[in-house]
């Protein structure tokens, strides 16, 4: 089971080593901009690092005035396209590179640690551990490190009707939710809900039915950071609210800024 689950994670490079098509992606989620503004003095000393840059939609922004930024992506394609983009400067490089082995990184090379967009959830559970200990390792002592994931408590999944099927079409909304709601389930037929809940994750085929995703309970995820050794900074929810960990929120994804 471990191995096909591995095998079924590692099927998500090949897709994210697809052509980009959406060129113009360029927005920020509001915690990445929260985290911007907190580090705006500080960042010019920063040696950045960014874990699966993708597209580089991060590194429009976060690459910007610091003093040493490192981009890396498993999918040979999205880092060449990074390099086609962004024009040549002698403090940014882009390269291909697997979160789970940093070994170019000497141990202690990095101010902050980017993990954007769920990156982290695209690769298998031990894998996951791996990535951790391995941005544990080349994180300065005192640097932060700030990434996000998505939430068990979004599981099983409960699809919003869509702003377009209100009113009127409020009935197609409905029936538009009730077919989704019906598919997730049918893909995820094999996961047991209650078994998942008890050991805090479940790999998972969500809206973005290409790949397969990690869902983690927040309190699970806040407890493996802390047995790492990192202080938890903030955490926020996908519209930049600070997140409470003693309410069950339905939350599918959440920021988290941590410090070594």
């Amino acid at each position: 089971m471990c191995d096909q689950l591995k095998e079924k994670m590692e099927e998500n490079r090949a897709v994210y080593d697809q052509p980009v098509i959406d060129y113009g992606n360029l927005f920020l989620f509001p915690a990445e901009i929260l985290v911007l503004e907190q580090f705006r003095e500080q960042w010019a000393d920063f040696a950045v690092l960014d874990l699966g840059v993708g597209a580089g939609r991060t590194a429009w922004v976060f690459s910007q005035n610091a003093k040493r930024y490192d981009a890396i992506d498993y999918a040979p394609g999205r880092i060449e396209h990074c390099q086609n983009v962004f024009p040549a400067a002698a403090h940014r490089t882009f390269s291909v590179g697997d979160a789970r082995d940093l070994s170019r990184y000497g141990d202690e090379s990095f101010d902050f640690i980017l993990f954007s967009y769920n990156g982290i959830d695209y690769i298998d559970p031990e894998g996951r551990e791996e990535a951790f200990q391995e941005i544990k390792r080349v994180l300065k002592p005192g640097g932060w490190f700030f990434f996000s994931t998505h939430s068990l408590d979004a599981f099983p999944f409960r699809p919003p009707v869509p702003r377009r099927l209100s009113g009127i079409l409020k009935p197609l909304g409905l029936l538009w939710r009730a077919l989704i709601s019906a598919r997730l389930r049918w893909l995820n037929r094999k996961v047991n809900v209650q078994e998942a809940r008890e050991r805090g994750w479940a790999c998972l085929v969500d809206y973005a039915d290409m790949v397969t995703t990690y869902y983690i309970d927040p309190r699970v995820q806040l407890e493996r950071l802390e047995d790492l050794g990192f202080v938890l900074e903030k955490v926020w929810d996908s519209r930049g609210q600070d997140y409470d960990f003693e309410i069950n929120h339905d939350e599918w994804m959440l920021h988290y800024l941590v410090r070594k």
